[in-house]
């Protein structure tokens, strides 16, 4: 028993064309030796599908598959699944088609060609491909640079193209940053906030805002009053003690040193006396 080479699935007009999918089951044969129409047919009836198969019995009705020639089935289902399209229309989308963000010139041009099938353009397909190519194309650089060719072929308006498409990614990937100094860049452009002084709590004398303080519930031993801790209690404060808190409170203290010039004591007044 010989073996198969390759497999056709059923037929899927959601996915693909119908003389696409005829085209895999000529290649099919081919791989596999098969070279008479009706094992042609034989397969292609076999390989199709269940909704494909009954498509073609009532395309072919009165008739039936096997009375039918492949060619004639092939030609039946193509003008009821893809009929040939309006060829001003075709040459509508030719024309209005531009190259999309993020398309490379290779597929914008794979994208010309599939609407040109069915544009008629004959003998001036070429032309038609380049002067759309040049029209289209989203790069100005790339533009400007075919519009400086005299005599500009499709060829070489396609060469051209893809020529300065590669040159300007691989300059983009020289020039891109490595990892070590994007990240570099990156803590450069961070700011390091100032750290702020911290504020002196007056309920246990410690650094931290007083509304957080646990020492707001603890009863002074000094003053028996809640709120503070002995420490800090403001009820036996000694002379100057107040003065002190409130310089410590403060994120930034100065010292002013007042410099005072001695002054010679005046000679006491005489006594005058009367008699």
């Amino acid at each position: 028993m010989s073996t198969v080479v390759g497999a056709v699935g059923p037929f899927e007009g959601n996915q693909e064309e119908w003389m696409h999918y005829v085209e895999r089951v000529k290649f099919f044969c081919v791989a596999n030796g098969i070279t008479d129409t009706e094992r042609k047919k034989a397969v292609l009836l076999s390989v199709c599908g269940v909704q494909t198969y009954k498509l073609i019995r009532n395309l072919l009705a009165p008739g039936k598959p096997e009375d039918a020639e492949y060619d004639d089935i092939v030609a039946k289902v193509k003008d009821h699944v893809n009929p040939k399209p309006s060829t001003v229309v075709q040459r509508f989308r030719f024309n209005s088609r531009s190259q999309k963000p993020g398309e490379s010139v290779v597929q914008f041009m794979a994208e010309l060609r599939r609407f040109s099938t069915d544009c008629d353009f004959g003998d001036t397909l070429a032309d038609m491909l380049r002067d759309r190519l040049v029209c289209g194309v989203s790069d100005g650089r790339i533009q400007r640079r075919l519009l400086q060719e005299k005599e500009l072929t499709f060829d070489k308006a396609l060469s051209l193209a893809r020529a300065m498409e590669t040159a300007a990614l691989n300059a983009e990937e020289i020039q891109r940053p490595t990892g070590d100094s994007v990240e570099g860049e990156v803590h450069k452009m961070q700011e390091t906030k100032p750290s702020l002084p911290k504020m002196k709590c007056f309920r246990c004398l410690g650094f931290h805002p007083p509304n957080s303080c646990y020492a707001q519930r603890m009863q002074c031993h000094k003053c028996k009053k809640v709120g503070h801790l002995a420490r800090a209690c403001r009820g036996q404060r000694q002379p100057g003690q107040a003065r002190n808190e409130i310089a410590a409170q403060s994120p930034v203290t100065k010292t002013h040193r007042v410099e005072t010039t001695p002054t010679t004591p005046l000679p006491p007044k005489p006594l005058n006396i009367y008699f």
